[in-house]
């Protein structure tokens, strides 16, 4: 699943750029960066620019008349079940990565955070494109899928109900953007300044 790269010198002026130009001639400890599949860093970043252009297709057809809207509609619907089959055949992946390909890491606050933040990712990942789902259903209005196929509905029609789960696919929506956020400003930090190898193994 994973696999090793050449060793790169880590810590203080031994960083993935001083190794690059000057390798173990510095003497620096060095370690091996295991990268993720690559079938896993495809579904990632694939995964990344759906969710990305499907959060921006959505905020601007929020209360939109444009002629546009219904076209966007069916991209937005489309985009959302691919996300959440990608989604499953990640965690997948997840499931079957051996744990020797995970490189250990110390028990701290950040690394609470950091697994918090995951699964809170891949959980918005399955339930957004659900909610979704089930909205579609309570509206009554089935989503169609190339060739003319209907995706079996999860909820029966009912308007109080499309209402409120509208407004749940909002927040939750709203909640999956500021985990964004915080999840590319840690792999920033992780790349430009700790300079380690956490954002590396998804390159």
């Amino acid at each position: 699943m994973g696999r090793s790269h050449p060793s790169r010198p880590l810590g203080g002026l031994c960083d993935f750029a001083t190794a690059a130009r000057a390798g173990s001639r510095l003497g620096c400890p060095s370690v091996t960066v295991i990268r993720y599949s690559r079938a896993h860093r495809l579904v990632h970043w694939t995964t990344a620019a759906l969710v990305l252009s499907l959060l921006g297709l959505g905020l601007t057809m929020i209360d939109s008349l444009a002629s546009w809207r219904s076209t966007g509609l069916v991209i937005h619907k489309a985009g959302g079940l691919t996300v959440f089959v990608l989604t499953a055949f990640r965690l997948g992946l997840l499931a079957t990565r051996s744990r020797a390909l995970t490189p250990p890491r110390p028990r701290s606050v950040q690394h609470a955070a950091a697994i918090v933040t995951h699964t809170l990712l891949y959980v918005l990942l399955v339930i957004v494109p659900l909610t979704g789902w089930a909205m579609q259903g309570a509206a009554g209005t089935p989503i169609v899928l190339p060739g003319g196929y209907a995706l079996p509905q999860i909820l029966s029609q009912n308007i109080v109900v499309y209402g409120a789960l509208r407004e749940a696919h909002g927040v939750l929506t709203r909640v999956l953007w500021t985990l964004i956020l915080l999840h590319a400003g840690a792999a920033l930090y992780h790349g430009l300044i700790r300079r380690d190898d956490v954002l590396e193994r998804m390159l």
